[in-house]
C-alpha cells in the first residue's frame, strides 16, 4: 500500500512526467553507442555496466519482450505498477516478481538548511578507495552479488560520475551506512541507502538521507528522487519525501 508522506517538500513541479524524464535522459546519457532502447512508455540500457530497463508508461508488450530476450545483461527491470499486463506476460515469460517499490521525491530547495556534511556527527564523504567497504556493506545487506559486480565495481566513482556517496563509520572502521546521490538533469537519483543489520534503529539512516541531500543541493539538483521499499520508504516520508508513484521490480528467471 502507498506509504502516507508529507507534501510539503513534494514541488507540484516533481510528477510521474517528470521522473520518466529524468530516467529517460539519464539513461541515454549514460548508454553506450548502441547501448540505449527507447519507445514510447520505456527506457532502457541493454550494453555497458548496470544494464536496467525502466517501463514508466503503456509501452507495448510484445516490443518489451522482444527487446528483453535479446538484452541478456538486463537482470532487472522496472515496470510501472499501472501497466499490469506487461507485468503478467513478463511473469508468464518466467521473470519472477521483485519488490514492490514506491517512488518518492522532493524539493532541495531548503536542503541547504537540513544538515551541513561537516557537522553531521559520524558521517564522512566515501570515495574510490572505499568501494570494497561499500560492497560489504551491501554484500551482508543482502545485496546479490551479480549486482555488486555489475553496479559496484571498482571503477564505481568514475562510471556513476557525477555521484556523492555518504557514509557512517564505527570507530573500528566498520562502514555502518550509506547513502549515495547521482546528479542527473534537473534531479539527483538517490540511491544505495543501507544500514548494517545490528545497526538500525539508532536515526543512522535519516542522517544519511538528510546529508545526502545536503549533497544533492551542492551538486545543483532541484529534487531528489528514489525507488524505495516499504521500510526505506517510511523513512523517508520522515524526510520529507512525497509519493510520486509505484513500480514492480522484476527479475530474470
Amino acid at each position: 500500500m502507498p506509504v502516507a508522506a508529507p507534501q510539503a517538500h513534494l514541488s507540484r513541479r516533481i510528477g510521474w512526467t517528470e521522473i520518466a524524464e529524468e530516467l529517460t535522459a539519464a539513461s541515454a546519457a549514460r548508454a553506450p553507442l548502441g547501448g540505449l532502447w527507447r519507445q514510447e512508455g520505456g527506457v532502457a540500457v541493454v550494453a555497458g555496466s548496470a544494464q536496467t530497463a525502466w517501463i514508466h508508461g503503456r509501452a507495448d508488450v510484445s516490443s518489451v519482450l522482444a527487446m528483453l530476450g535479446s538484452a541478456s545483461g538486463v537482470h532487472e527491470v522496472y515496470v510501472t505498477a499501472a501497466h499490469s499486463a506487461l507485468i503478467d506476460a513478463m511473469v508468464a515469460a518466467g521473470w519472477k516478481r521483485g519488490e514492490f517499490m514506491h517512488h518518492v521525491a522532493r524539493d532541495v530547495a531548503d536542503a541547504r538548511s537540513v544538515i551541513s556534511l561537516t557537522d553531521a556527527r559520524g558521517v564522512s564523504e566515501l570515495g574510490p578507495a572505499d568501494v570494497p567497504r561499500l560492497r560489504e556493506l551491501l554484500r551482508c545487506s543482502g545485496v546479490p552479488e551479480r549486482m555488486l559486480a555489475s553496479h559496484y565495481p571498482d571503477e564505481f566513482f568514475a562510471i556513476a560520475a557525477p555521484v556523492r556517496v555518504v557514509g557512517v563509520t564505527a570507530d573500528d572502521g566498520t562502514l555502518l551506512g550509506s547513502c549515495a546521490v547521482r546528479r542527473q538533469f534537473r534531479s539527483a537519483l538517490g540511491f544505495a541507502l543501507y544500514v548494517r543489520p545490528g545497526s538500525q534503529g539508532q536515526g543512522i539512516a535519516r542522517t544519511l538521507v538528510d546529508a545526502a541531500s545536503r549533497a544533492a543541493a551542492e551538486m545543483g539538483a532541484e529534487f531528489v528522487h528514489a525507488q524505495a521499499g516499504v521500510a526505506a520508504a517510511e523513512c523517508l516520508s520522515r524526510c520529507g519525501f512525497g509519493q510520486v508513484g509505484a513500480w514492480q521490480v522484476l527479475h530474470r528467471g
